[in-house]
C-alpha cells in the first residue's frame, strides 16, 4: 500500500491544502485478476515528483488533511507551482507520502520507490525556483 498525495485546487496565494489517500500498485498495469479491492481503482493515476530536498533547517506549513504539516522550502515552492486553480492532482511525493519518522515504514518503502515511480502516470522533476544562472543549465 501507498499512499497517494491530493493537491487541492487553489490561486497563487493561497495556502497549499493537501489529502492522503492509500491506494495499491500492481506489478503490472493489466492483471488478468486483480488480488485485492483497491479504494482508488484498479491502477491508481498518480504523478510522482522528484525533486532536491533542500535546506532541512528551512520549512514551510503547508495543510495536510486539515492539520498543519512543515514541509521544506523547495518543496512547498514545488506544490504551489504545480497546483493548479480549477482540479486536484494526484502525486506521490517521497516526503509526504512516507511516513519520515517511522524507520521500518521508510526502509520498507525506499525498496517500493523504483516501482512507485515506474507506475506513475508521469514523472515530474522540480529544481527549484529560478535563479540568475538557471538559464545557463537550461
Amino acid at each position: 500500500m501507498l499512499r497517494i498525495l491530493i493537491l487541492l485546487p487553489g490561486q497563487w496565494s493561497d495556502p497549499i491544502k493537501c489529502e492522503l489517500h492509500h491506494a495499491y500498485i500492481c506489478k503490472d498495469r493489466d492483471p488478468v485478476e486483480p488480488q485485492y479491492e483497491n479504494p482508488e481503482g484498479e491502477h491508481p493515476m498518480y504523478e510522482a515528483l522528484s525533486y532536491t530536498w533542500g535546506d532541512p533547517s528551512v520549512q514551510k506549513t503547508i495543510e495536510l488533511c486539515g492539520t498543519p504539516f512543515d514541509v521544506g522550502a523547495n518543496l512547498e515552492s514545488a506544490l504551489r507551482h504545480l497546483r493548479t486553480e480549477e482540479h486536484p492532482r494526484r502525486l506521490w511525493i517521497d516526503a509526504i507520502c512516507i511516513d519520515q519518522h517511522n524507520l521500518e515504514e521508510r526502509s520498507i518503502q525506499v525498496l517500493k520507490m523504483t516501482h512507485i515511480y515506474r507506475q506513475a502516470s508521469r514523472v515530474l522533476v522540480w529544481l527549484g525556483e529560478e535563479s540568475d544562472n538557471s538559464n545557463m543549465a537550461m
